[in-house]
C-alpha cells in the first residue's frame, strides 16, 4: 500500500515545532548547566571558608604544642552549621576532629584545595575539601608550620535545588512547547489560507472556463509568480483548445467539400442510364476527389505523428538538383496550363545529407504551393547553396503575401485574402506539414516578400 505524502501544513508545523523543541531543550540544558556550576561553585567556596575557620581554631605557641580551642568548635557549629572537619599536624598525626565524626575519619587528600564527592558517616552524600593551612599564631612572626584540614558537608540541599530547577525547566519547556505548537498551527493555518482559497478557485476551472483568470490582488507575494505562470498556462490552454476546435472545424470543412463533390458526381451519374464513356468520366472525376481526400488524410496523419514525436528520421546523401526535378514532374502539366515558367537553378551534383523521403515532401509542398498561388503567366525558380546553410529556396513572382500572414503562413488551414486564392484545390495543411517536417529534420523554413515583388520560401539549416 502506497503511503500518502504528508500535507504542506503538517510539514511546516512539524518543522517549526521541531526547531522550537530543539531550541527550548538546548536553552534548558545551557541554563541547567550554568545554575549547576554556580551552585557547586558556591558550595565549594563555602567549604573553603569553613576550612579557613577550622584552621583558625588551631593556635600555635612558638615551640610549644598546638592547641585547639574547644569553645571554637561550638562557635564553629553556630556560625557554619552542620559540618564535618578533621585536622592533622604537619607530622601527620591527628590533632582534632568534629564531634559529628565520632570515630570516623575524613579522607585527608593528597592535593591542596581538592574537592571530591564522598559518602559521609551518616550515610548521606557529601563533598569534602582538603587543604594545607596556617594555624593562628600568638606571636608576630609568621609560622612556616602548617596543619592539614579536611572539611565535608552534605550536598542534599544543593541536589534538591538542582532537582527543583530541572523540574521547573521541564515544566516551563513543555508548557512553552505546547503553546508554541498551538501558535505554530494557528500561524501556519492562517498563512496557508490564501493557498486553500487559490486551490478552491482552481478546482472551479475546467475546459469550458479557461477564459477565467486567477486574481493576484490579495495573494502573498510568494504565490504571485506561481499564479501568474498559471494564468499564462490557462491562456495557452485556451488558445490550444480554440486552435483544436478550429482545426476540427477546418478538417470537417475540407472533407465536406470533396465529399459533397463526390456525392454530386455519383448522384448525377446514377440519375439515369448513361453511356460507358460517361461512366468512365464520372469515375475519373470521383477518383481525383478520392486522391485529394487521401492526400489530406495522409498529411493529417503525418502531422499527428510529427507532433507526437513518433516519426523517425534517417540520413543519406541527397542530390538536391535531382530531388527538385522529381518534385517538379507531378506539377508540370498544371504549371503549363497556368502558363507558369518553372526553372531549376540548383547545380547538378549539389549534395546534402538528410532524410530523402521527408525532405522530398517538404519540396513537393513548397512547389505545390507555388504552382497553386503564383499569378497566371508567372515564374517559379528553385535554388540551393548548402555550403551557406541554404538547403532549398522556392521563389515565385507573386502576388506578395500580406505582411500579417508572414508569421502564420505555416499554421494549419490558414486563410489568406482573395488575392492569393488560387484554384481552390489547396487543402490548407501543406505548409504546416512543411514546418513540422523541417523541425523534425533540424531545419527551419521561412517566408519572405522580396523587394521586386517576388515571394521566397527558404529552407535553411537551423543554425544558419
Amino acid at each position: 500500500m502506497t503511503k500518502q505524502p504528508r500535507s504542506l501544513e503538517w510539514r511546516i508545523t512539524t518543522a517549526i515545532v521541531g526547531v522550537l523543541g530543539v531550541s527550548l531543550a538546548g536553552f534548558s540544558l545551557v541554563l541547567d548547566a550554568a545554575f549547576e556550576r554556580a551552585l557547586w561553585h558556591q558550595f565549594d567556596a563555602r567549604l573553603a571558608e569553613t576550612a579557613q575557620a577550622v584552621a583558625g581554631m588551631v593556635e600555635e605557641h612558638g615551640d610549644e604544642p598546638w592547641e585547639v580551642e574547644t569553645s571554637g568548635i561550638e562557635d564553629f557549629n553556630r556560625t557554619h552549621g552542620f559540618a564535618y572537619f578533621q585536622v592533622w599536624k604537619d607530622d601527620g598525626s591527628l590533632l582534632a576532629r568534629s564531634p559529628s565524626l565520632g570515630k570516623h575519619d575524613l579522607p585527608r587528600g593528597s592535593q591542596d584545595g581538592l574537592v571530591a564527592d564522598t559518602r559521609l558517616p551518616d550515610g548521606q552524600a557529601g563533598r569534602v575539601l582538603g587543604a594545607s593551612l596556617l594555624p593562628r599564631s600568638d606571636t608576630d612572626l609568621t609560622s612556616k608550620r602548617r596543619v592539614t584540614v579536611a572539611v565535608a558537608r552534605q550536598t542534599k540541599d544543593v541536589r534538591a535545588a538542582l532537582a527543583t530547577l530541572r523540574m521547573l525547566l521541564a515544566a516551563l519547556g513543555f508548557t512553552g512547547l505546547v503553546l508554541a505548537t498551538v501558535a505554530a498551527v494557528l500561524a501556519v493555518r492562517s498563512g496557508l489560507t490564501p493557498l486553500h482559497r487559490l486551490s478552491s478557485k482552481i478546482d472551479l476551472l475546467g475546459a469550458d472556463r479557461l477564459e477565467q483568470r486567477l486574481e493576484l490582488g490579495d495573494l502573498p507575494h510568494e504565490l504571485k509568480p506561481f499564479v501568474a505562470k498559471l494564468n499564462e498556462l490557462l491562456s495557452r490552454l485556451a488558445t490550444s483548445f480554440a486552435r483544436e476546435r478550429q482545426f476540427s472545424a477546418d478538417v470537417s470543412h475540407e472533407l465536406r467539400t470533396p465529399l459533397a463533390g463526390l456525392r454530386s458526381i455519383l448522384e448525377v451519374t446514377l440519375s439515369r442510364e448513361r453511356a460507358a464513356t460517361e461512366y468512365q468520366n464520372s469515375a475519373h472525376e470521383a477518383l481525383a476527389i478520392v486522391r485529394q481526400m487521401t492526400t489530406l488524410v495522409e498529411n493529417l496523419l503525418m502531422l499527428a505523428q510529427l507532433e507526437a514525436g513518433a516519426l523517425t528520421t534517417t540520413r543519406e546523401s541527397l542530390d538536391l538538383h535531382r530531388l527538385v526535378e522529381q518534385s517538379l514532374e507531378p506539377f508540370t502539366a498544371k504549371a503549363h496550363t497556368r502558363g507558369l515558367q518553372v526553372e531549376n537553378r540548383i547545380p547538378q551534383g549539389t549534395q546534402f545529407d538528410s532524410d530523402g523521403e521527408k525532405l522530398r515532401i517538404v519540396v513537393n509542398n513548397l512547389i505545390a504551393n507555388a504552382v497553386e498561388y503564383t499569378h497566371q503567366g508567372g515564374a517559379i525558380t528553385a535554388d540551393a547553396e548548402p555550403s551557406r546553410g541554404l538547403v532549398v529556396e522556392v521563389r515565385n513572382s507573386g502576388p506578395a503575401l500580406p505582411d500579417a500572414a508572414l508569421e502564420n503562413i505555416f499554421d494549419r488551414f490558414v486563410r489568406l485574402d482573395t488575392a492569393r486564392s488560387g484554384s481552390g484545390e489547396h487543402l490548407g495543411i501543406g505548409l504546416a506539414l512543411v514546418k513540422s517536417l523541417c523541425v523534425a529534420l533540424g531545419l527551419k523554413v521561412t517566408a519572405h516578400n522580396l523587394p521586386d515583388g517576388w515571394v521566397a520560401f527558404r529552407v535553411e539549416a537551423a543554425g544558419a
